[in-house]
């Protein structure tokens, strides 16, 4: 290489305000610039010279960055121009460098290598905050749950998120330059086109609309969009770029609200109450039409929406109402009944009552107050006093009637039990007479009269017993307490084995379950039950009787079942009438008052009574009691 290339290379590289170095093609330095010279020495501690052999860089370089320099140094020596850009990281020393690297050709042929070197750093940082901001805006764009379109300056679709595909229900491509006409619900077209022509005229910088969109598949949906424009750092709008958010779900509810809250006015204005909702500086919020009326008719004023209530009542009782009102808010609720007496003398009653509104937060809002006109329960009230009043008189009277029939009732209970049963016993001895003492001058004929009047006389006994029964049970009371059903039934079985020397009845006793009751009346139950049971079964060969109980819907039914002669169940309802028998005197004794005594018992007790029978099979009679 001559002097003067020399010269003119030295000057070139120094007045570069990057390193910059020349290299011959065996990598020894041909000229360096004081940049360099500095750069290195602080670095690598390497001081350099001219004819400094390059390659003293793989004693202090990384293996991947001697690779990169002798790699474009290779290419270069090829004649081929680079331009490259590398990260180097030494300790704290963190750049980035731009290189370009030139070879220098002298008939024809490469005689040195040129390499300048840029801090490209800052622009590479001010790449990478750029690029992660892009990043950032992608994934905040493909996640929102908002969509976002972006539209150049003549209205169509440029770009979009997934979410506003989504709500129209279609692919970005297919959306692609389509203009926002194109899926903007026909009447909303108008509204939103004077939007549009304001903000391209710069009248506004942006707008918000509610509006209908049309999907893909024709559905409409309301979304609202918010509009604006994008600018640059000289304020140059670049786009334009637009937030939907999708509002079905909430216009759906407004229209519920709107309807439910025209339901709920339609439902208060006709009841029969008056409502005033006031806010919790005591303005009116709200009212019904009955107290709107009621308002105008007795202070000649008409409610209005904001106005303070204190302003419809007169102003002796501001200090009033002021007090009570707070008292509500507070959490005490109000309840007033009372007399008004209207300006015509006409006396009228009103329920007044007041409590405070709570908002979803929990937080007081206001308060409700309702009036309720009971003008006429009042005066219906007084009417009733008045009727009870009269009503307890007859009571009263009617009261001594009774006890005055009773009264007779007993004394003729007296009479049948004292003055009837003499004479029988007359009639049964005198019978009896006749029949011991003149037996010898007795025809068969006359003895088997005179038996036929003892036993009728006997039998006539008994029916006034059992009248006499039938009368004290109607006026007996029920004492209930808790009665051991199984216990009382195996008394009662007990009692009759005593007195029958011939029984031969098998019992089956299961468990029964206990109920609350009167004892002795129960006890009477099944006496009689198990007494015809024995009786009814007495002619089979194997007379058996079965009793028992279950639980259920709040009641035990209990049940006596035999397998004695039975009955045709087209007479059952005979069965348990006074003095109603099934069966002849010859074939079984009684009086047919047993089971009407059953009845009776049982329905004192708030039960029921029933048979089912099977003519020569059995009978089973059931009862049921509360449980």
């Amino acid at each position: 290489m001559n002097l003067q290339l020399e010269e003119n290379l030295a000057t070139v590289i120094e007045s570069f305000n990057g390193p910059v170095c020349a290299i011959d093609p065996h990598f020894k330095l041909l000229s360096f610039n004081t940049l360099l010279k500095d750069l290195l020495k602080k670095i690598f501690q390497v001081e350099i010279n001219v004819g400094y052999d390059f390659s003293f860089f793989e004693n202090v370089l990384a293996p991947e960055d001697i690779l990169f320099i002798k790699k474009c140094f290779g290419e270069a020596l090829q004649g081929k121009r680079l331009r490259v850009a590398k990260e180097f990281n030494y300790g704290e020393y963190h750049v980035h460098w731009e290189f370009s690297v030139n070879p220098v050709f002298v008939a024809n042929k490469v005689v040195a290598l040129i390499c300048f070197a840029t801090d490209i750093t800052a622009q590479k940082e001010t790449e990478r905050k750029l690029k992660e901001i892009q990043e950032r805006l992608k994934l905040v764009s493909e996640n929102s749950v908002f969509g976002i379109v972006w539209g150049n300056l003549e209205g169509k679709l440029i770009d979009a998120n997934t979410t506003f595909c989504q709500i129209l229900e279609a692919p970005l491509e297919e959306l692609l330059n389509t203009n926002y006409e194109e899926f903007t619900f026909p009447d909303d077209v108008p509204k939103e086109k004077a939007l549009v022509k304001k903000l391209f005229k710069r009248e506004i910088d942006s707008y918000q609309i509610e509006k209908r969109y049309v999907t893909k598949s024709k559905k409409i949906k309301w979304v609202r969009l918010n509009i604006s424009f994008a600018k640059n750092a000289n304020s140059e709008i670049q786009y334009v770029i637009g937030i939907v958010q999708e509002i079905e779900e909430r216009k759906k509810a407004e229209q519920l609200l709107f309807q439910s809250e025209a339901n709920l006015k339609t439902i208060l204005d006709h009841t029969g109450a008056g409502y005033l909702l006031l806010d919790t500086k005591f303005n009116v919020s709200a009212f019904n039409k009955i107290a709107n009326n009621w308002v105008m008719q007795e202070f000649a004023l008409e409610l209005v929406n904001e106005k303070n209530a204190l302003t419809v009542i007169p102003k002796m009782y501001h200090s009033l109402m002021t007090q009570i009102l707070e008292d509500v808010i507070s959490g005490s609720p109000y309840h007033y009944t009372g007399k008004y007496i209207l300006e015509s003398g006409k006396t009228e009653w009103y329920v007044v009552n007041m409590v405070r509104v709570l908002n979803p937060q929990k937080e007081v809002s206001g308060v409700v107050i309702a009036v309720s006109d009971v003008t006429r329960e009042k005066n219906s009230e007084e009417e009733i006093k008045l009727l009870n009043e009269s009503l307890e008189q007859s009571v009263k009277a009617r009261t001594q009637q009774l006890q005055a029939s009773t009264s007779e009732l007993e004394a003729f209970t007296y009479s049948v039990s004292h003055d009837l049963r003499a004479p029988l016993r007359n009639i049964n001895g005198f019978a009896e007479i006749l029949l011991e003492d003149n037996d010898a001058n007795l025809t068969e004929g006359m003895k088997k009269h005179l038996e036929v009047i003892k036993q009728n006389s006997t039998r006539m006994g008994q029916l006034i017993d059992s009248l006499l029964e039938m009368s004290r049970l109607g006026r007996s009371h029920i004492v209930p307490k808790e009665v051991n059903m199984k216990q009382l039934v195996i008394e009662v079985i007990e009692e009759i084995k005593f007195a029958d020397k011939n029984f031969r009845t098998e019992i089956v006793l299961q468990n029964l379950h206990p109920v609350h009751g009167d004892f002795s009346l129960l006890k009477q139950v099944w006496q009689n039950l198990i007494s015809n049971a024995i009786k009814y079964s007495s002619g089979k060969e194997n007379p058996r009787i079965e009793i028992g109980s279950s639980h259920g819907d709040k009641r035990v039914n209990y049940f006596i079942k035999d397998n004695g002669v039975g009955f045709d169940m087209q007479y059952s309802h005979k069965l348990f009438g006074v003095f109603q028998r099934l069966h002849k005197d010859s074939e079984f004794s009684g009086t047919g008052v047993g089971l009407a005594i059953v009845k009776r018992i049982i329905q004192k007790h708030n039960g029921q009574v029933g048979v089912d029978s099977k003519l020569n099979e059995g009978t089973t009679f059931y009862f049921n009691l509360p449980a």
